[in-house]
C-alpha cells in the first residue's frame, strides 16, 4: 500500500487475536458465528477511516453496523424477502421503494399522502403492499420496532434506490431539496 493507511488487522498488537477469530470463524467452531462477528467489528473500524470516499462503502459499513448490532445479514444487506411463503416471485424490490418513499417523505418534504400517491401511482402498486412496506421497513409505522431504514442517509438511500428513482422521474426534485 502507498502512503494509505494500513488496516488494522494487519497492524494492530492484536494480529494474534484477529487470526484467531478467522481460524474458529472459517472452523464453523461452536463460537463461530461470534467470533465472525467480532472480525466485522475489526472490518468497521478498519473502513471507518475511508468510508466518507465511496457511497457503496457507506451503505456496506451501515449494513455492518446493523449486522453487529443483532439484524440479521440477510435483512442488512437487503437480501431479504419480505414474501418467503412460495408463489410468484414479488413485482416490486421492497428496499427500494422505501427507499423512494423515505427520500420522498424525509428529504423532499412530501406528506406521507403525496409520496404514497407518487409510488402508486409510477409503479402501480396496491396501496396494501405500500402499507406493508411501510410497517416492515420504517419503525414510524411500526411502534414495536427500532429505528430501520429511515435510520439511513439521503446518500444510502439513492444508492439502494438505485434505476427507481429515474423510474419515478423524482431526481430532479430530490436535487432541488437540501440535505
Amino acid at each position: 500500500m502507498d502512503d494509505e493507511q494500513t488496516v488494522t488487522s494487519e497492524t494492530s498488537a492484536t494480529k494474534q487475536l484477529f487470526d484467531e477469530l478467522v481460524k474458529r470463524a472459517e472452523n464453523n467452531d461452536e463460537d463461530g458465528p461470534s467470533a465472525a462477528l467480532e472480525l466485522l467489528e475489526f472490518v468497521l473500524t478498519d473502513l471507518n477511516p475511508v468510508i466518507g470516499r465511496s457511497q457503496a462503502l457507506l451503505w456496506i459499513f451501515k449494513a455492518l453496523e446493523q449486522i453487529v448490532a443483532g439484524v440479521s445479514p440477510a435483512r442488512a444487506l437487503c437480501l431479504e424477502r419480505l414474501d418467503s411463503k412460495g408463489g410468484a416471485p414479488q413485482k416490486f424490490n421492497p428496499y427500494r421503494i422505501m427507499s423512494i418513499d423515505l427520500l420522498l417523505r424525509d428529504h423532499a418534504k412530501l406528506k406521507n399522502t403525496e409520496a404514497a400517491d407518487i409510488i402508486l401511482t409510477y409503479f402501480e402498486m396496491d396501496p396494501s403492499t405500500l402499507r406493508k412496506y411501510r410497517k416492515e421497513f420504517d419503525s414510524r409505522f411500526n411502534k414495536e420496532s427500532e429505528p430501520l431504514l429511515e435510520q439511513s442517509s439521503r446518500e444510502v438511500l439513492k444508492v439502494v434506490a438505485g434505476d427507481y428513482i429515474e423510474k419515478l422521474e423524482i431526481a430532479d426534485l430530490l436535487s432541488k431539496q437540501t440535505s
